[in-house]
């Protein structure tokens, strides 16, 4: 399920972690054979995360789809308020992923 902006502005509004912070990031597109991917490498504060973005015509589309072998380790975050723009400009990188200190 994708979030609401109200279930983003309520999570947002729990508490603020560090300032506002521009989402920083170059967009790349690749097509492949059956479809375009979108693929957004995040910068600054946001340094490490890659997401990639692809449209399918249907839930079943989705649902059948098998990674590119260059996608490997993947995750899907479709849903997770965590990855919005909004949320990693205020939060930065969700806890799974940020890089060992």
């Amino acid at each position: 399920m994708i979030p609401t902006c109200k279930e983003v502005s309520e999570l947002l509004s729990q508490g603020q972690d560090r300032p506002l912070s521009p989402v920083e990031k170059i967009r790349h597109s690749y097509i492949g054979a059956t479809y375009e991917y979108v693929i957004d490498v995040f910068e600054a504060h946001l340094k490490g995360l890659v997401m990639m973005e692809i449209e399918f015509p249907s839930e079943e589309a989705a649902h059948a789809y098998v990674l590119p072998a260059w996608a490997s380790g993947a995750v899907e975050v479709t849903g997770n308020i965590a990855y919005t723009n909004a949320y990693l400009s205020q939060k930065g990188l969700p806890q799974r992923i940020k890089p060992d200190a």
